[in-house]
């Protein structure tokens, strides 16, 4: 419970806000295509530790289709195991939250001049 909710606060989140969030997101999408990456299980080989069970699998590739929609990624091996990390702490809404926070200050950091 204490990193769930030094996830949410380190980034400004509550979980009202992240199923908001992710509610709208799935407005937004194709579920046929959303159904087919859950079955495809796409991101399975990419996990180098797996203690997700089937319905935590289907939420993986859930919250990596829904953040491919948001900003195209063509190959991030790490962002699929923090995101089975953070599945097995906090549930699916916040997940997509939280790892699309992460994936914004990346954004942030690689594009500052001075980390250049």
């Amino acid at each position: 419970v204490l990193r769930r909710k030094a996830w949410l606060k380190h980034y400004d989140l509550t979980p009202e806000k992240c199923q908001l969030n992710y509610n709208s997101m799935l407005e937004n999408v194709n579920m046929e295509e959303l159904e087919i990456a859950q079955e495809d299980r796409l991101s399975k080989p990419f996990l180098h530790t797996n203690f997700l069970n089937d319905q935590g699998l289907q939420n993986l590739e859930t919250v990596v289709h829904l953040l491919n929609k948001l900003k195209h990624i063509e190959y991030s091996p790490i962002l699929i195991n923090t995101i089975a990390l953070l599945l097995m702490y906090m549930p699916l809404a916040e997940t997509f939250c939280v790892a699309q926070k992460m994936m914004e200050s990346s954004a942030k950091l690689l594009s500052d001049p001075k980390t250049k």
